[in-house]
Formats: structure tokens, C-alpha cells, sequence
């Protein structure tokens, strides 16, 4: 009896190690294919145009639009300039979501937003104000402080229940009020008094949300707001105009004329007052001309006594 107990104890103590190990949870290299990998949304730059809010002209114009999209959510950074020396951008920060996502739920609690402002205006002492604002879509809440020489900066938070618009159908008039918005702003001016800088909040537009606008949104990516510059190609873009032909003629001078006298074409008026050296006469046809002494043709008489009718002069070889 004692030998089994001492047997079954050993076994105990043997299988202890391996229950221990087997409480700690899966072995990892046996399970890497059963998990689901997550990863993070890309963010990308896009054109000021895909910008989900944005402010009045007062702010000036977007410098770019920092954003990642995933199947359910958004979230953009609208950047526009910074005119103080202080640390940091101008933001309009804009995230969108299901309302029943943690942070979609409800506004920011006060340690939220004093840790927020913290990070936003490093330095800076804003005060937050104990009443509420409103604009087109709601209340919000903003703190403001004083800059320079009548200058400010200003913070401010809203959280908007319905994003999708009223008039959607299909399954966006379903999920219509579980689309909901956390924005955010940063905001400083050298020229805008802190009761000013408020007025960009009062102004604030928030494009209608839905699944189509994010998807659409999620294809935007890639097309930033910064344009390449276009190389600049050394092309007259004047149409050139047609050349006429011209066709040019080497000039021969007389002394480096090749052809002899005698092989040039005379023209009418060399013909007429030119006297050809070494020519003979040599008469032509014609049935008026006195007849040919026979004898005197035989003997090789000269005829110099016969006047010759038709003459016509030929130069002789020299």
C-alpha cells in the first residue's frame, strides 16, 4: 500500500510542471495563425478640398490635410498656418465614428480636455470659460489666452451626436444616429483679441458624414494638397513658321570660268558688234548665187575674184 502511494506521488509531482505550463495560456508558435493580425491606419496627406470641417476665411487657406480612414472611422488633422513664434499648429482636428465606440460616446470629461490643452498650448495659461457656446451643430466649450500684443489662442471641443445626414436611405438612414464626431481646435493669432478668436468656432462647418463619405475618403488618400513642380522644358511655344527654299547659286568668275570662248553661248548682242578672230567665210546654199567654175574648183584655184553669197563665219581651232 505504501509503495502505490509513493508511486502516485511521483506522478503528481511529475505532472505538475505541465499544468502549470498548460495555465499559462496558448503556446504562441501554435496559435500565429489563429490570430488576427491588427494594424494601424496609414495616414496620408490629401487636398484641402477632402478636409471633413473646416473654418471661415479668417483663418486663412488649408496648408494640407493629415488623415487615416479604417472600415468604421475617421480621423483628419486640417492644418492651417501658424503666424505666432509659438511651438506647435494651427489644428481643426476631426474624428468620426460609431456611437457606441469608446470616445464617441459622450463629450470629454475636464481632466480630458486640461490634458489636452496641455499638449496643444505648451506653456500657455488658458482659462476655461464656465459657459457654453453654440454653433451649427451644437454647443461646444473653449478656452482662451492672451498673446502678445493683441493676439490669442484658443481651444476648443465639441462632440456632435449625428454626423449622417437626415435624408440618407438605405442602411446610412439605419446607422444615422450612430455616426457621431470629436473635434477639436487649435487655434493662435497674433491680430485676433481672445474675444475675436472665438468667432472661428462660432463659424465652424462640418461636412455631412456617412459610410459613403468615408469610403470615399479612404480612396482620396495619396492625393496630396502639395503639387510637384513642373519641369520647365527649354520649347519656344510659338508654332514655327515655315521656312520658304531658297536655292543659291555659286557665283563663277570669268578668269574661273573652265569653259573656252568658243564653248560659250553667245548672245544676240555679242553676235552683233563682236568681230570673231581667225574665222572663215563659208557660203551657204542658195539658188541665187552665181554657179561654181569647175575648173577652177579642180585646178585649186583661189576664188577670190567670186564674191560669196550667204556667208557665214566660223572660228578655226588655234
Amino acid at each position: 500500500m505504501m509503495a502505490k502511494l509513493r508511486l502516485y506521488g511521483a506522478l503528481l509531482a511529475a505532472g505538475l510542471p505541465l499544468a502549470a505550463c498548460s495555465t499559462a495560456g496558448p503556446d504562441p508558435f501554435l496559435t500565429t495563425q489563429a490570430v488576427a493580425p491588427v494594424a494601424a491606419p496609414i495616414a496620408t496627406e490629401v487636398a484641402g478640398e477632402f478636409a471633413a470641417a473646416y473654418l471661415t476665411s479668417l483663418a486663412g487657406s488649408i496648408q494640407t490635410v493629415r488623415q487615416s480612414v479604417s472600415h468604421d472611422s475617421l480621423h483628419q488633422e486640417v492644418v492651417y498656418e501658424n503666424r505666432t513664434a509659438l511651438a506647435g499648429e494651427n489644428l481643426l482636428t476631426v474624428d468620426v465614428g460609431r456611437r457606441d465606440q469608446a470616445g464617441f460616446m459622450r463629450p470629454p470629461s475636464a481632466n480630458q480636455i486640461a490634458r489636452e490643452m496641455r499638449m496643444a498650448l505648451p506653456g500657455v495659461n488658458a482659462s476655461i470659460s464656465p459657459l457654453l457656446r453654440q454653433n451649427s451643430r451644437g454647443t461646444y466649450g473653449y478656452a482662451t489666452a492672451s498673446y502678445g500684443n493683441g493676439g490669442a489662442c484658443l481651444y476648443a471641443w465639441q462632440h456632435v451626436k449625428a454626423v449622417t445626414p437626415a435624408d440618407s436611405i438605405g442602411f446610412d438612414k439605419l446607422t444615422r444616429s450612430r455616426l457621431s464626431a470629436q473635434i477639436r481646435l487649435r487655434f493662435c493669432h497674433p491680430g485676433l483679441s481672445a474675444d475675436q478668436i472665438v468667432a472661428l468656432m462660432d463659424t465652424l462647418t462640418l461636412k455631412d458624414m456617412n459610410s459613403q463619405t468615408i469610403d470615399m475618403l479612404r480612396f482620396a488618400a495619396g492625393s496630396g494638397s502639395i503639387t510637384p513642380p513642373v519641369a520647365k522644358l527649354d520649347i519656344d511655344p510659338t508654332p514655327e513658321k515655315p521656312r520658304r527654299k531658297i536655292i543659291r547659286t555659286a557665283k563663277v568668275e570669268a578668269a574661273e570660268d573652265w569653259r573656252t570662248e568658243a564653248q560659250k553661248p553667245a548672245t544676240a548682242a555679242e553676235e552683233d558688234g563682236k568681230v570673231i578672230a581667225n574665222a572663215v567665210a563659208v557660203p551657204l546654199p542658195d539658188n541665187t548665187a552665181p554657179a561654181v567654175d569647175a575648173d577652177a574648183t579642180r585646178l585649186n584655184k583661189p576664188m577670190t575674184d567670186q564674191p560669196i553669197a550667204n556667208p557665214v563665219t566660223v572660228p578655226l581651232p588655234q
